[in-house]
């Protein structure tokens, strides 16, 4: 959708330019942030983090657990957060 239509939807809309290299600094941020969880975080692509929690998930109370409140932590954040837990 091109501006002038975003515009014509909703009229108060802020429109921003893209800023990729704030996108990784922050992303980065969050990966910092993620070694709560474990010590093995890596950058998934240019919006996303790959957790290996192998063997972690005990200390936060399973997984489930540990997953629930990651999600909680980065919503409460303001963070539209998709995620995954594979054993």
């Amino acid at each position: 959708m091109g501006i002038a239509d975003a515009r014509a939807m909703h009229p108060s809309i802020d429109i921003v330019e893209a800023d990729p290299e704030a996108d990784r600094r922050l992303l980065e941020g969050l990966a910092d942030w993620c070694d709560r969880y474990t010590p093995l975080v890596a950058l998934d692509g240019a919006d996303g983090l790959f957790l290996d929690v192998t063997g972690c998930t005990h200390l936060f109370g399973g997984e489930r657990a540990m997953l629930d409140e990651i999600l909680s932590r980065f919503f409460h954040q303001g963070f539209d957060v998709r995620a995954g837990l594979a054993a």
